[in-house]
């Protein structure tokens, strides 16, 4: 039986994130300016066609794709679960909204923490650090599943990174989510250069392993062969 975490962006849609993205019959996906995800509830591309447009889509759960779609890429990632008390440390952290949301595109483009739209952050709470008029660290909630919230947007200027700010507002966020009654899961890039760093930090807070996945990329192909 397939778990609520094998897909989340499948119940995420269908639940607490409903408003934020667009619909059809057998098919969902986050507004473009919000998140590339999607998710099809079998395997209808057809359904997926009906309200994509120009932008890629990330997918879980992808066995093959019809001639009429493209993989734009292939990312393995880590899925870690968090069962252990997080519990927030005494530094505070600025609450972040749409007002800041052009400093947190900024430093998601610098960082790469992963996908990272201008309305990422309606998708959850978030929490920075500013050195002056500079974002120097964040981290927020993204995919919503049902039972689970994920971490995500976990980064630091380079200029700033030995302070552990990363661990400290994984530790904000993730006992936030749990004070809801919910279980905090997070993606570490499986082969990237920060993976075993990454992988240790969040292993120390109480993050585990659950699975390894594939998040596929894809996009129509306004022109495809034939």
């Amino acid at each position: 039986m397939s778990h609520v975490l094998d897909n989340p962006p499948l119940t995420s849609l269908a639940g607490v994130h409903r408003d934020l993205g667009i619909h059809t019959p057998g098919a969902s996906r986050y507004r473009s300016e919000i998140s590339p995800f999607a998710a099809l509830e079998g395997a209808d591309f057809t359904a997926l066609e009906r309200i994509v447009d120009e932008a890629p889509v990330a997918l879980f759960q992808v066995d093959r794709l019809p001639d009429s779609w493209r993989v734009v890429s292939q990312v393995s990632v880590i899925q870690m679960v968090c069962d252990e008390p997080l519990i927030a440390p005494e530094q505070t952290f600025q609450r972040l909204g749409s007002q800041d949301a052009a400093n947190m595109l900024r430093l998601a483009q610098q960082t790469q923490p992963g996908p990272f739209a201008i309305r990422t952050v309606e998708m959850g709470h978030y929490r920075g650090l500013y050195v002056g008029d500079q974002l120097v660290a964040m981290a927020g909630e993204r995919l919503k599943p049902t039972g689970y919230v994920e971490v995500s947007g976990v980064c630091t200027d380079p200029a700033y990174r030995g302070h552990g700010y990363a661990a400290a507002l994984v530790r904000v966020v993730g006992s936030a989510i749990q004070a809801q009654g919910l279980v905090p899961f997070l993606y570490v890039a499986a082969g990237s250069p920060s993976e075993l760093t990454a992988r240790g930090v969040y292993e120390r807070l109480g993050f585990r392993q659950r699975c390894r996945q594939t998040l596929t990329i894809v996009h129509k192909d306004p022109h495809p062969a034939g």
